[in-house]
């Protein structure tokens, strides 16, 4: 017999000796699941991570704005009557000698309240309707599309200011409630395409085969299959929502005085021109921050929950 041919069987034992266990453990692989997938997607991206740090802080700081804020909402200061930023007013004072840092904590805090609210209630509006009109089709289908279009064709502010007026404002609820009745739309088409899709699986069918109901299979087993673009649209829909809220504060309709918001304290400085720059300016810089964060976030998110994105983006 040849030197190869003898070698061959010495190959293959090698292979069933002693180190057989450990060349198979090497072999092993690990079940990742999607979500772990989409975590780990999420980690890597470094604006998002970066974003996702300095909101969490902004919306602390505003949640314990009582405790951090070096004075009181409404303290007067009459020996710093219109001072600009300096050490002991990072953010100046107002005609009245109020500290704008700590009202400008306190506007984040009523416009973080209303900002989560309205998400809350817009995308369980829109994620009900979206669902109920993907998966039963038909007629049912027509009239809640034909509601969503209506809703989409009014202009928001509009409605939404004349809403304000007549039903109440000054409220930060109220505002809420409003803003949530208005911005489901989206949502709702989003959920009602992936529903149409979804609904023909086999695993679908499946269910309906074991006896499954209607509820149980519109929010057991599609639900989980569409949260990747509902997480991603109610990001987005909070920085709508802090936007939209301060637009209508500005304009005098939404939290009124002397409740503080990020929008009625650019109204009360704008009153005073450019003299006093920074009661404008700070508040405004704070808005475009929380809102550059919340995009970056849902930039993050939508690559995250993607299951076909393989290449993170910075």
């Amino acid at each position: 017999m040849s030197k190869a041919a003898s070698a061959e069987p010495a190959g293959i034992g090698a292979l069933q000796g002693p180190d057989e266990s450990a060349f198979e453990t090497g072999l092993d692989l690990v079940a990742r699941s999607q979500w772990w997938y989409a975590r780990h997607r999420f980690l890597r991206h470094r604006m998002a991570m970066a974003s996702l740090v300095v909101l969490t802080i902004i919306f602390l700081a505003g949640a314990f704005a009582h405790e951090l804020a070096p004075y009181g909402r409404d303290n007067l200061d009459l020996q710093a009557l219109s001072q600009p930023p300096s050490w002991h007013h990072l953010f100046g004072t107002d005609q009245l000698g109020r500290d704008y840092f700590s009202r400008t904590l306190y506007g984040i805090q009523s416009t973080e309240k209303v900002s989560l609210l309205v998400a809350f209630i817009a995308t369980a509006l829109g994620v009900v309707v979206g669902a109920a009109s993907g998966y039963y089709g038909g007629w049912l289908d027509n009239i809640l599309m034909r509601i969503t279009d209506l809703f989409l064709v009014v202009p928001a502010l509009a409605v939404l200011l004349v809403a304000a007026k007549y039903l109440g404002h000054g409220s930060a609820f109220r505002i809420a409630i409003i803003l949530g009745l208005l911005f489901w739309t989206n949502i709702a088409r989003i959920v009602r395409g992936s529903y149409l899709s979804l609904k023909e699986k086999e695993y679908v069918e499946a269910a309906k085969a074991l006896g499954s109901g209607d509820l149980r299979i519109i929010f057991r087993h599609i639900l989980p299959n569409t949260i990747g673009p509902i997480v991603v649209s109610a990001t987005l829909l909070t920085g709508l929502a802090i936007l939209t809220e301060s637009v209508i504060s500005f304009l005098g309709f939404g939290i009124l005085p002397p409740t503080p918001s990020l929008g009625n304290l650019i109204s009360d400085g704008e009153a005073a021109g450019l003299s006093l720059w920074w009661l404008v300016t700070l508040p405004g810089l704070t808005i475009v921050l929380i809102i550059l964060c919340v995009n970056f976030v849902g930039d993050g998110l939508r690559d995250a929950l993607d299951p076909t994105q393989r290449r993170v983006r910075a």
